[in-house]
């Protein structure tokens, strides 16, 4: 059914979780469902539209309309909507999975949609770590991101965070802050300092800003590797009214299992 006053960015979910391409169309602009997602790639068409919609379900180890959705945040601004979505579905053993699931939609004038990119965390469903590529393409001018690009807050954050500089990261974030990776919530700051301590300084940030929507409160980051291989993900950061970081939810491949130390609750 359709869930009444939902964003189109849910309905274009709840719609492929029932399988239902009847109502995947209406919700595009000039009908043409246009629809990036992980382990499946871009779906443009009727065509490709039908096959996906058939297809969707047994990506997550459920039947068509066996999912619940539920919308947990919204992040809208200059013609972009992000919708974050709780899914219910299962492992490839059929344990119950609690997924979450970000949505990006670009709308067109009339709001109707022009484009739709998924991202979730993957092996909660199929066991394996997986591989989301950019949904943009390579551009002759494109250059890593700068603190100088971000709004409010984020651009203390990433200048620190490219910097790598642990201390000023930290600082950010408020006492009682969560940060959400592979649908797992960690929120103590013991958990944040080890996370920074293997991102910032084991790995290192190389992202580039591939899409920023930001609504005053919530900044949601498209981004893409910096590296040949252009993987993608989405970061979503609830900003408060003194400048810190109040959450940041995570919607990419990566197991918060590899980093050293960091254990949930601890």
């Amino acid at each position: 059914m359709t869930i009444p006053f939902a964003p189109p960015e849910f309905q274009v979910l709840n719609a492929l979780f029932r399988s239902d391409l009847a109502a995947l169309g209406p919700l595009f602009a000039d009908g043409v469902v246009n629809i990036d997602a992980p382990r499946v790639g871009l779906s443009v068409g009727p065509g490709q539209a039908e096959a996906l919609a058939e297809r969707w379900p047994s990506l997550f180890n459920v039947r068509a309309g066996q999912a619940v959705l539920a919308q947990r945040f919204t992040t809208a601004a200059e013609g972009r909507f992000v919708c974050e979505v709780m899914a219910e579905v299962a492992s490839r053993e059929g344990a119950p999975v609690s997924l979450p699931i970000g949505v990006m939609g670009e709308r067109a004038v009339d709001g109707l949609l022009k484009e739709v990119r998924i991202y979730h965390y993957e092996k909660a469903v199929t066991g394996e770590i997986g591989f989301r590529p950019s949904a943009f393409p390579v551009r002759e001018d494109e250059r890593l991101g700068m603190a100088e690009d971000m709004p409010g807050v984020n651009a203390s954050y990433f200048r620190a965070a490219n910097g790598g500089d642990v201390e000023g990261a930290l600082a950010l974030f408020t006492p009682d802050a969560w940060i959400e990776i592979g649908g797992r919530i960690f929120n103590t700051s013991a958990q944040r300092r080890r996370m920074y301590e293997f991102f910032l300084k084991d790995v290192g940030m190389q992202l580039l800003f591939s899409c920023m929507t930001y609504d005053g409160v919530n900044f949601a980051l498209e981004w893409t590797a910096g590296h040949a291989n252009r993987e993608a993900g989405l970061a979503v950061y609830e900003c408060t009214g003194e400048n810190r970081i109040a959450s940041i939810r995570m919607y990419d491949t990566f197991d918060p299992a590899n980093i050293p130390g960091l254990t949930q609750g601890g």
